[in-house]
C-alpha cells in the first residue's frame, strides 16, 4: 500500500474522522491522505435509503440536525443554510434533485 485515502464526501465532520485518522498516523508509515470534494455539503441522517421527494414539494432545511424525510432535513455543516438567499438553487444527491430556496426564516 502506498496511500490511504479516506473520503470525506460522506463523512460526518472532520472532529468525527480525527480519531481514525490518529489511528492509522499512529500505526503505518503511509502517507493519508484526506479527499475534501470542494464545494460541497452532505445532508444529515436520512430516516431511509429510498427518500422520494415528488416534484414541486416544498421542504425545509433546518438549522438543527432533524431526521431528514421527504418534508425536512438538515445539512453538515449546520451553519450552511445561513448563506442561503431566496432563488438560490441547490443540487441534492449530485444533482439528482434540483431544489429552489423559496423562502429564508431567520
Amino acid at each position: 500500500m502506498t496511500l490511504f485515502r479516506v473520503n470525506l464526501s460522506h463523512t460526518p465532520p472532520f472532529d468525527v474522522v480525527a480519531d481514525a485518522v490518529r489511528f492509522v498516523t499512529s500505526h503505518t508509515k503511509v502517507p493519508l491522505s484526506l479527499d475534501t470534494e470542494g464545494a460541497q455539503n452532505c445532508t444529515g441522517t436520512l430516516v431511509g435509503p429510498d427518500l422520494e421527494i415528488r416534484e414541486s414539494a416544498i421542504v425545509q432545511a433546518h438549522r438543527d440536525p432533524v431526521p431528514g424525510d421527504a418534508e425536512n432535513f438538515n445539512f453538515y455543516t449546520l451553519d450552511i443554510i445561513k448563506e442561503f438567499q431566496a432563488g438560490d438553487l441547490i443540487g441534492i444527491d449530485s444533482n439528482a434533485i434540483l431544489a429552489q430556496v423559496i423562502e429564508e426564516r431567520r
